[in-house]
């Protein structure tokens, strides 16, 4: 992992090893990926960015744990899961979904498998200025 990815984990150091789990399972299983550690996210990205990490807030405040990460990926079927805590869908046939992540066990093969579904979508989804966009 990246100086750069531990430095965005200073303020959250609990979610850390969710972070180290989830970066770990997708450069090993999702080919030709990169990270790029921005401000306020870490992106995972092909030609296009497929999946985000950051610290946003999901749902009420008393819902929130720490350490606690939310990942948010898009794909072109809305996913029914009691994981998923928000799914916009800001385009026709395209949902995002925001899933908070708080333990490294919640790195399951579940969650690869939308982020290898993710990964797809993105790299075939035709450029259109929006969060596929390279």
């Amino acid at each position: 992992m990246e100086q750069a990815a531990k430095h965005f984990f200073q303020k959250n150091p609990g979610a850390l090893p969710v972070y180290e789990k989830l970066e770990s399972r997708m450069l090993s299983e999702i080919e030709d990926m990169t990270v790029k550690v921005q401000p306020t996210q870490i992106s995972f990205a092909h030609e296009r960015t497929f999946a985000c990490v950051s610290f946003a807030k999901l749902g009420r405040a008393e819902e929130c744990t720490n350490p606690q990460m939310v990942l948010t990926f898009g794909l072109n079927k809305r996913i029914q899961s009691p994981r998923v805590q928000a799914f916009p869908s800001p385009h026709l046939n395209r949902w995002t979904h925001h899933i908070r992540v708080s333990a490294p066990g919640e790195v399951d093969a579940e969650l690869m498998g939308w982020l290898k579904d993710a990964s797809l979508y993105a790299a075939e989804k035709p450029s259109d200025g929006g969060f596929y966009s390279a």
